[in-house]
């Protein structure tokens, strides 16, 4: 039986050549799909860069085109020179009526003075005078007015405190929807109309974005309306009807030296919860001062 001829050292040569070709090949395409796919991240980050710089440009544009649209404004008929609302009880708003219009500043509001000086505060106040400055917005002004209202309120019913509302939009840098300036201006629309649903509104405000978010302007008109806020209340909302009076009161507390929300004085005086961890405790100790 006739045996095989040996495998020829050509037949060798070739496997060889096929297996460096198949190998050479297989490490082109792998450098072909790397270029692939380092084009297409570069493709969707330089997207991805279009699109939010686009989104800066609108929410830029949106925020000017707002501003210039609110040049001026009346007060609200219970609202003061400085952006309050003073309560002389839980449900009654003080009426000041003042005439004229507030102009809208000119330019971004200023740093946080260094030294504070409250604008309207009276250190010899009787009965106490408490300002509030809160942010609807702010989460830690939901905490203090949840923690405190009910307190703030007895002492209304009492007669030992007047409580003023300075509600500021310090919060709107951070808000694609100017969401702080609308939710103050539906409060002074509140304020204007029905000043006894104004701290129902102001708790709704505030429990209602901690649970969904910002608002837009027909979320707000309904919430006030379901507190019994009617007449021109969808009209005072979607214009803006009281926004730059707001923006005199953000400038204001700024030059004030209020550095951000909630900030509170009692008779002028900050209370610094770091060093006075009751609140209440501090409260007292004013009213019995003041006494």
């Amino acid at each position: 039986m006739a045996k095989n001829p040996p495998r020829s050292s050509n037949n060798q040569d070739r496997v060889q050549a096929a297996r460096e070709q198949a190998e050479q090949q297989r490490i082109a395409t792998q450098k072909a799909q790397r270029r692939r796919a380092n084009l297409i991240k570069a493709a969707i980050a330089a997207t991805v860069l279009i699109v939010v710089a686009v989104a800066v440009v609108i929410i830029i544009a949106l925020k000017n085109q707002d501003e210039e649209q609110h040049s001026e404004s009346s007060y609200p008929k219970t609202g003061n020179e400085y952006g309050g609302v003073v309560f002389t009880s839980p449900n009654e708003a003080k009426e000041f009526n003042l005439s004229g219009t507030v102009k809208r500043p000119e330019g971004d509001p200023p740093a946080p003075a260094e030294d504070v000086n409250i604008s309207g505060a009276d250190a010899n106040a009787k009965p106490v005078q408490v300002i509030v400055y809160a942010d609807p917005a702010c989460p830690h002004c939901f905490e203090f007015e949840r923690a405190f209202g009910p307190l703030l309120n007895q002492k209304l019913e009492a007669g030992e405190i007047t409580l003023e509302q300075r509600m500021v939009p310090y919060l709107d840098r951070g808000s694609p929807s100017n969401f702080s300036s609308r939710a103050v201006n539906m409060l002074a629309c509140v304020a204007d109309a029905k000043p006894d649903a104004y701290n129902a509104v102001l708790n709704d405000v505030f429990e209602t974005h901690m649970n969904q978010g910002e608002l837009k302007n027909q979320e707000l008109i309904d919430l006030a309306k379901k507190h019994g806020v009617e007449g021109k209340i969808d009209s005072c909302v979607t214009e803006g009807r009281f926004r730059p009076w707001i923006a005199n009161a953000d400038h204001q507390a700024r030059e004030d030296g209020v550095r951000g929300t909630p900030s509170v004085f009692v008779n002028g005086e900050r209370w610094d919860g770091e060093q006075e961890p009751s609140f209440e405790n501090w409260l007292q100790t004013k009213i019995d001062d003041a006494k």
